[in-house]
């Protein structure tokens, strides 16, 4: 099963070309479709175009009907630089929404269109995946998926540039083992209120110790505030507000330490999103990892 989605992109060819093939045109072949792209080429290069994409208009302009030759024509006198509408295909089975399992990705382009973060500890985790790349097409990976391995091998020790080594040398196929965690409400949204704080450190410390998983996309909330820091002394937060974005940067794809470490060099003014219910409580599964670390 699979669903159409459409993407624009930008290409700028290079002394050599685009570095793709169409084929398809006219009343009878059907639509224009991309053959093959070269290695290395900016057609490779960008990432998210890949063969068998339908092409939908080059430069605003619609190529429903045109034949091949036409087309082709198009392309050679644009200049070195297109505006491409595409159309592709992102497979639509079952996905799962919690536990780990491992997704199969066919490395048909140099880029598999996604984006690590974390390492050394911290947990790895999928910060961004790039929309049209192969990740994205998968149907099966979103940013916020914990990465577990990479080819039976596991990253949870492994640096950043490690791991990211893994998937740029692997070859036409990388299994990816997932860890995707169901988000569950941490209050009844009826029943919560959110508002921004700003706080003046002046050098001094916060006073707050924020708890959550190490993985990213779940909560990260207050556990303990200090005597001796500005939180206390303002009275601005409580034990279980849970902070949504420092800065106005959304924790949502960041882990504990990911956030601590932000609020650390976020300078003397420090604006905090917060969501507090009336009613308390606050779960987390059984086996999640918990991190706990003050600032």
């Amino acid at each position: 099963l699979c669903r159409q989605e459409t993407l624009d992109l930008d290409l700028t060819a290079d002394p050599f070309g685009y570095g793709f093939s169409i084929a398809g045109g006219g009343a009878s072949r059907g639509p224009i479709t991309v053959s093959s792209i070269e290695k290395d080429s900016p057609a490779d290069r960008i990432g998210v175009m890949q063969v068998g994409d339908r092409l939908i208009t080059i430069n605003g302009i619609a190529l429903v009907g045109m034949n091949l030759d036409d087309v082709c024509k198009m392309i050679r006198e644009s200049g070195g630089h297109m505006l491409l509408h595409l159309e592709f295909d992102v497979a639509d089975g079952v996905k799962p929404t919690s536990g780990v399992f491992d997704v199969r990705l066919y490395k048909n382009t140099t880029s598999l269109g996604l984006t690590i973060n974390g390492g050394e500890g911290d947990g790895m985790w999928i910060s961004q995946v790039k929309t049209g790349g192969v990740a994205y097409r998968s149907g099966l990976v979103e940013c916020g998926d914990g990465l577990m391995a990479i080819n039976s091998v596991p990253v949870g020790a492994a640096t950043l540039s490690e791991a990211a080594g893994m998937l740029r040398d692997s070859t036409d196929i990388v299994v990816l083992q997932i860890c995707k965690k169901e988000r569950q409400a941490d209050v009844d949204v009826d029943d919560a209120v959110e508002f921004t704080v700003e706080l003046v450190r002046r050098g001094r410390s916060l006073g707050i110790t924020l708890n959550g998983s190490t993985l990213p996309g779940e909560p990260i909330y207050v556990s303990d505030i200090r005597e001796d820091g500005v939180v206390f002394r303002t009275g601005a937060l409580q034990k279980g507000d849970i902070i949504l974005s420092i800065n106005d940067k959304s924790l949502r794809t960041f882990n504990v330490p990911q956030a601590v470490r932000m609020l650390e060099e976020v300078g003397d003014r420090v604006q905090l999103k917060i969501q507090r219910a009336s009613k308390r409580s606050y779960s987390s599964d059984s086996d999640s990892q918990l991190s706990s670390l003050a600032t």
